[in-house]
């Protein structure tokens, strides 16, 4: 009776990462990174509570977790990868600003 319950529970905590992911996809291409951080928490919440399940999951269930996991992951290094040119703008932005201003500083306007 309790790996019923597990493999529930398991199985439950399979579709709320499956679900949080597929916001986490719809929200990165629309660009929404604002959401990101919150959905990306959620996940990572899901996932620790999905792990304490680990030993209850019967063999296709634990299957089935490692795919959304690995899903998770994939969508992860898709996101950082789309806005690694973006940070590495925004780097060389602050850093031109900043030499700027330190000119400014030492020789005035």
């Amino acid at each position: 009776m309790a790996q019923d319950r597990g493999t529930s529970s398991g199985e439950q905590l399979c579709a709320a990462l499956e679900d949080v992911l597929n916001r986490i996809a719809i929200s990165a291409r629309g660009g929404d990174w604002e959401a990101l951080p919150d959905l990306g928490q959620e996940a990572v919440d899901i996932a620790a509570r999905l792990r304490s399940t680990d030993t209850e999951l019967d063999e296709g269930a634990r299957a089935r977790q490692r795919s959304v996991i690995e899903r998770l992951l994939k969508e992860i290094g898709s996101i950082t990868r789309e806005i690694e040119p973006e940070h590495a703008r925004l780097a060389d932005e602050v850093s031109k600003g900043v030499v700027r201003n330190k000119v400014r500083n030492a020789y005035g306007p």
